[in-house]
């Protein structure tokens, strides 16, 4: 199992980091073939947690994880050197000897962005259809699942499969509540989705720009719940500096916030507390951000503001052919805040001269009582074929159930206390605490897991804030009657998935 083998982004690091600890159960450092883990602390709550589930053999069985090439890190490791790599390794040796098992990836090859992914779907479609029992579960990006989910490729994971227990800290239950319907849960989030982590959406700052604009302390304005949209373009308003005198902002040019016209655009509803979809109490799903129009109109407007109205102070990028310029930007010490996901501590940070912080996504306004956030649509979810039968049922869902919990108890501590606190980050206590509060924070959508079939609802804010359209209820008559006939359709499918199972 090849976590953080051969990542050579931070998104693999961090990920590849938090599956390294998590194999270690004991006090003492676990000797791998040449690898040591560093010591654990056993007073942690997260090493104290256990999956309840007793030891069993099941004589050499294979565990077989179907995932694409760019992912392999989440759950694929070879013994190494590198402490993230020996994390996950170690995670499935420990996993594998509980239950007599070899874990074994089978990996899509020939991932190139959105190509990829078809092309990893497309081996799960042919596998199933021809019941060779190539694989047991499926690792998938979340925006592409759904479109098996409807096809009847997946078990439920709520009535099919014996051994998981999604009340547990390692199952995120606030996105598996989203993606269920019907009482129904074919794509799981648990922490073996180590993308869910390494993709969550966060800002970074500079600090030493910030202590010398003598800016109050972030951590602790986060602390206070006065972290707002309003509080980011306050401070981020004037500390444009013309750096070449070229008369023109480019990426040479010193500014108060960088981003971007994608995947970041993406986590602004979420992170304000606005849903797209929602289920309602008789289980109707619902445009749910029809009904909150006021709140993404303000969201829409502060966004567009800070984006396109903030002096000269916000850089832009408007293509995706410079989608990367604002990271070098920042890494080069050239900007206050930007917008980012996790991964982008150790792609772009690394070698960083300047001090840095990680925040969690803005408030949007001082009432909101929470942080939240979420990941980038390529976020890993979890999936079990529909030809997995027998006593092998039981067998995938114990040694899932195991997985996730090794990862809870010792990868995410690793990344935490290894990968995080000791290479990616310079203020090590305060850090930890935002990661934690991103974490938490995160919330997802059922839109993603249908973004293709849902005629890019998902992508709603994002397009409006690209094309500068501030006209939230012109952009939703125009299309609020063909998203509630998909979520129509696709209630229609899952009733007839739930007869068909009855």
């Amino acid at each position: 199992m090849k976590f953080y083998t051969k990542l050579v982004s931070l998104l693999l690091v961090l990920i590849m980091a938090i599956s390294a600890v998590s194999c270690a159960t004991e006090s003492n450092p676990t000797e791998t073939g040449s690898n040591t883990l560093p010591p654990i602390e056993t007073g942690d709550d997260r090493l104290a947690a256990s999956d309840g589930i007793e030891a069993v053999s099941y004589a050499g069985q294979q565990y077989k994880i179907s995932i694409s090439d760019n992912q392999q890190y989440e759950i694929f490791s070879e013994d190494t050197q590198e402490t993230v790599g020996a994390a996950v390794f170690n995670r499935n040796l420990r996993v594998e000897a509980k239950y007599d098992i070899e874990i074994v990836p089978v990996i899509t090859t020939g991932y190139s962005s959105g190509v990829g992914q078809l092309l990893h779907e497309e081996d799960v479609k042919r596998s199933i259809s021809a019941n060779d029992n190539a694989f047991d579960t499926v690792l998938m990006c979340a925006w592409r699942a759904g479109t098996l989910i409807v096809d009847g490729y997946f078990y439920d994971w709520y009535d099919d499969v014996p051994g998981v227990n999604f009340e547990q800290p390692w199952w995120n239950q606030r996105c598996n509540n989203a993606f269920t319907i019907n009482d129904m849960l074919f794509a799981a989030v648990g922490d073996i989705s180590l993308t869910t982590l390494a993709m969550a959406h966060c800002y970074l700052f500079n600090q030493t720009m910030a202590t010398d604009k003598r800016l109050d302390d972030l951590y602790q304005t986060v602390r206070d719940k006065e972290w707002t949209i309003d509080y980011v373009q306050r401070i981020s308003k004037d500390i444009y500096t013309d750096v070449n005198k070229n008369s023109q902002k480019d990426t040479e040019d010193i500014f108060g916030f960088a981003s971007g016209i994608v995947t970041n655009l993406d986590a602004y509803l979420p992170s304000f507390g606005i849903q797209l979809v929602s289920s309602e109490s008789d289980g109707e799903l619902v445009i749910s951000v029809d009904s909150n129009r006021d709140r993404v109109q303000t969201a829409v407007e502060k966004i567009s503001d800070l984006f396109y109205n903030n002096g000269d102070s916000s850089y832009i990028s408007m293509t995706h052919a410079e989608y990367a310029d604002r990271y070098k930007m920042f890494a080069n010490g050239q900007v206050l805040l930007i917008d980012a996901t996790v991964n982008v501590l150790a792609n772009q940070c690394r070698d960083m001269t300047d001090k840095y912080g990680v925040l969690p996504y803005p408030l949007f306004d001082e009432n909101q009582e929470e942080y939240y956030s979420n990941a980038h649509d390529n976020f890993s979810v979890l999936t079990m074929a529909n030809n997995v039968s027998g006593d092998r049922l039981e067998m995938v869902g114990k040694v899932t159930e195991s997985l996730c919990c090794e990862t809870y108890r010792t990868v995410i501590t690793a990344y935490y206390e290894t990968s995080m606190k000791d290479k990616y980050t310079s203020n090590l206590e305060e850090d930890s605490e935002m990661l934690d509060i991103i974490m938490a924070g995160r919330n997802y959508d059922l839109a993603v897991l249908f973004a293709p079939s849902l005629d890019r609802l998902f992508y709603f804010f994002r397009d409006m804030i690209a094309k500068q359209d501030t006209n939230v209820d012109g952009a939703l008559d125009d299309r609020i009657f063909g998203w509630r006939a998909s979520l129509m359709r696709l209630e229609g499918l899952y009733e007839k998935m739930a007869e068909d199972n009855a």
